[in-house]
């Protein structure tokens, strides 16, 4: 991808998912729509435009979303709606933001991340400056909003958790769309009675749902591969300064001093733990004390990681190192793996990077394919166990109910393995790096 189209795809997608914010209270402040109907068709908009992007695509990855990622979507959706009943777009947006990012960062150390140097005074800057906006006083906002925005946060964060490893994330989010709009249809029959609209109203929510969300979902996936994990998530910090910006030209909303400074500590706060370089203290269970094969990608400086279910294998443009086999077992030892991680500093979706000191080992196994030739790059490969595709496996895993491989080289070899096992693990300390070079 061009540096050009990049930046304008990055650039319309920080666009898109500000103008949610502007547009929901500018439909509930200057319109007779209600928060329900608001996010009912919203979801239902967003379902549509979602699907017909993932139909109208050649390719055919996996994915489907579920029904618990659908209740999240849901209760984000409506938080959000009810609360800017209330909220001014700004405030809204910078809430949303925190909670997102502060309930993220607190499943990452429930995990086993020990948050340390700057990166614990950044989380505790942010933190503050939240309780900070939230203080009682003549410029605090409402506290009924506040809390239901704060709850839309909470709920997307386990969203975006949930969303880890589950195929390609445009199916999934259309999937996920789907379950989440009868939902709604049917959270606004018990709550209002029915959908409650006027045109203006109307209009508002359809460009939420089919512009902000449905097409601003889809660009925001199509940059996300081309960014690092860092670019990915300091770029988010510019949505909610969006949002202050629209309200003040759109909504005629005057920031506050006390807005000034909660958005300075809480954004600050957050850039400094997404920014800050330094090794992340984690629990390394699962994981020998030493490495013992030296690998390409462990001569990059980078967070040392825990081999927990953050990770799931691509394998186009994993590198291997080398096969061996031992009477009827097969171990193939990866010097880079191409991974998706689930990052607790980023918002949505999953940022790819590469692990080091893996290897899969198949117990039983059968191959085709000359073994002295399966080296370096992959271009395609495919994991069936038990007779179920799994399109992105997750790290580490075991499969003892029977699996089949397929791995495409670069320099056009194949390798086909059938086995009645399969153990994916680290032969060492993992580290993780945004970027592979041999």
């Amino acid at each position: 991808m061009s540096s050009a189209r990049l930046v304008t795809l990055t650039l319309l997608a920080m666009f898109a998912f500000a103008s949610n914010s502007l547009l929901c209270r500018l439909a509930l402040k200057n319109t007779s729509i209600d928060a329900a109907s608001f996010t009912t068709i919203r979801l239902l908009t967003g379902a549509l435009i979602l699907w017909l992007i993932v139909h109208m695509r050649r390719d055919t990855p996996a994915g489907s979303g579920n029904w618990g990622s659908a209740l999240a979507l849901f209760f984000y959706a409506a938080g959000f709606s009810m609360a800017y009943v209330s909220l001014p777009a700004a405030t809204g947006a910078l809430l949303l933001f925190g909670a997102v990012q502060a309930t993220m960062i607190g499943f990452g150390v429930r995990a086993g991340e020990r948050l340390q140097g700057m990166r614990l005074l950044g989380f505790t800057l942010a933190v503050g400056g939240l309780c900070g906006l939230l203080l009682p006083g003549v410029s605090a906002p409402p506290l009924v909003g506040s809390m239901l925005m704060l709850g839309a946060g909470g709920a997307w964060a386990v969203y975006s958790l949930r969303g880890k490893g589950g195929g390609d994330p445009v199916r999934v989010t259309a999937g996920n769309f789907l379950r989440a709009a009868p939902i709604a249809v049917l959270s606004s029959v018990v709550i209002e009675g029915g959908v409650d609209v006027d045109g203006p109203g109307f209009l508002y929510a359809l460009a939420s749902g089919g512009l902000a969300s449905g097409i601003g979902y889809a660009i925001w996936y199509t940059a996300m591969p081309a960014l690092k994990t860092t670019n990915a998530a300091t770029v988010q910090l510019s949505v909610p300064m969006i949002a202050a910006l629209g309200g003040v030209v759109f909504l005629g909303e005057a920031p506050t001093l006390r807005l000034i400074l909660a958005s300075a500590a809480i954004l600050g706060g957050i850039a400094l733990v997404i920014l800050d370089k330094k090794s992340i203290s984690v629990s390394a269970r699962d994981a020998p004390a030493s490495t013992p094969n030296a690998t390409t990608a462990s001569r990059h400086p980078s967070a040392t990681v825990a081999p927990l279910i953050h990770f799931n294998l691509e394998f186009h443009a994993s590198e291997i190192r080398s096969i061996e086999a031992a009477g009827d077992e097969l171990t193939v030892y990866f010097s880079a793996a191409s991974v998706q991680r689930t990052d607790g500093a980023s918002i949505t979706g999953d940022v790819t990077g590469y692990l080091n000191a893996l290897e899969m080992r198949f117990g039983t196994a059968i191959w085709d394919g000359p073994l002295t030739d399966c080296l370096g790059r992959l271009t395609d490969g495919k994991l069936v166990a038990a007779g179920v595709p799994q399109a992105r496996p997750a790290l580490p895993c075991a499969h003892t109910n029977g699996v089949r491989v397929e791995l495409q080289f670069a320099n056009g070899v194949q390798l086909f393995i059938t086995a009645a096992s399969l153990a994916c693990r680290f032969t060492g300390e993992p580290r993780f790096v945004e970027d592979f070079r041999c």
